[in-house]
């Protein structure tokens, strides 16, 4: 099954194409393929379960980033932030973490780290995806001092994944 769909984040667009074959889901956003695994792959919906038949929807997702590999054990219910740009990257995390059931929150880089920290913590989050800087007006920001600081004080992360964007 191949869908493409056109996705808008503050006003540029974005084509996203979907895949699945058998369990395994794939988001390709301008070139970067994002493979999610999701055991008993179908939709994701909220259903009403009677007491006792709880099953959780549980999976993989890994996304090639240049050089590497990252795969990130995600169930339903579980929080993953992102302290990302407008970006692809941010796109294809979206659609993977959401696709699990997961719980998704963002902030973009250039919040302050106290008012990231401030909403992120409330969320008690397993995993942390940041961008490690950013180009704005040709001036670099480099964001790693705020990603300690974020990891420091986010006591409930299991993971943290730094993305460098192009």
């Amino acid at each position: 099954m191949s869908d493409k769909r056109k996705v808008i984040v503050d006003g540029n667009e974005f084509e996203v194409e979907l895949e699945m074959d058998g369990t395994t889901w794939s988001a390709t956003v301008e070139g970067r393929t994002f493979k999610i695994e999701v055991p008993d792959s179908g939709p994701v919906m909220k259903k009403k379960r009677s007491p006792g038949a709880k099953k959780k929807k549980s999976g993989t997702v890994s996304a090639n980033i240049p050089g590497k590999i990252v795969t990130i054990e995600v169930s339903e219910g579980d929080v993953v932030v992102g302290y990302l740009l407008n970006h692809p990257d941010t796109i294809a995390s979206f659609i993977a973490v959401n696709s699990l059931g997961a719980i998704w929150s963002c902030c973009s880089p250039d919040f302050g780290v106290e008012s990231v920290i401030n909403r992120f913590d409330q969320l008690s989050p397993k995993i942390l995806l940041a961008h490690d800087g950013y180009y704005y007006n040709n001036r670099y920001f480099n964001q790693a001092e705020k990603i300690l600081k974020l990891k420091a004080h986010l006591k409930s992360l299991k993971k943290t994944i730094i993305f460098t964007p192009d």
